[in-house]
């Protein structure tokens, strides 16, 4: 699924950035919506940007770093089978077969930004820090940050002390309206960890995040994206 800018074959000198929206499935209608909106605001700098819908067959395998076995509350389950940890592979595909299609058909420029919510926020934020020159800018809502016991925060810690983020941004929204259905305890202190103890160690990451008290899991992409859009158009 590709939009394409109102403009975009009115004046054929002009390139576009690029948003790379993972489980288009359920977002791309919306995040389409958004980003028409935005650059119609005739107060502000045009935005017209493309966007690009990837849709997983299999979101835990695709969308998470490591095969694992352990559960939201953090403990590993030795009865489960372990799942995921295509995350590489999956961005093999996006960074060398999807972009250079996508750039071969259509003017893009060099802004590419990445969004995901859930486990395809978790993979937004692992191609943030494990390939960091692949997007501009990275949307990540109520990432799965409880995936593997939480050492995908291991992992950045190790990476936001030997390398330069100028330039780059990101954003992360989480819901923290309280869940009765499961125990999500580990996660509020993941996300703190990471928000206030890693983040600040990375050198010149431009980055905001935002609590959504009055949403949760499920409710909390929608609001999460329009404001991490909001952002990065600088509305």
């Amino acid at each position: 699924m590709v939009y394409l800018p109102e403009d975009y074959g009115k004046d054929t000198t002009k390139q576009y950035q690029v948003i790379y929206l993972l489980d288009a499935e359920s977002f791309y209608l919306p995040v389409v919506g958004m980003v028409k909106g935005f650059s119609k605001m005739k107060d502000k700098a045009d935005e017209s940007t493309i966007v690009v819908g990837i849709i997983s067959e299999n979101r835990t395998k695709d969308f998470t770093p490591v095969a694992s076995n352990c559960g939201r509350n953090g403990i590993a389950n030795k009865e489960e089978p372990m799942a995921g940890g295509g995350a590489e592979m999956f961005y093999r595909f996006i960074e060398e077969e999807l972009k250079p299609t996508i750039e071969k058909a259509y003017r893009t420029n060099t802004t590419d930004i990445l969004i995901g919510h859930s486990y395809s926020g978790l993979f937004a934020l692992y191609t943030m820090f494990y390939h960091t020159e692949s997007f501009v800018k990275v949307i990540a809502i109520d990432p799965s940050l409880w995936w593997d016991c939480g050492t995908i925060l291991d992992e950045i810690m190790l990476r936001v002390n030997d390398r330069d983020y100028v330039d780059k941004y990101l954003y992360l929204g989480f819901s923290i309206k309280k869940r009765y259905d499961r125990n999500d305890d580990i996660i509020g202190d993941l996300k703190q960890q990471l928000c206030e103890d890693i983040l600040p160690k990375a050198i010149k990451l431009n980055y905001d995040y935002k609590n959504y008290p009055e949403e949760n899991h499920g409710t909390v992409a929608i609001p999460g994206f329009y404001d991490g859009l909001k952002h990065i158009f600088g509305k």
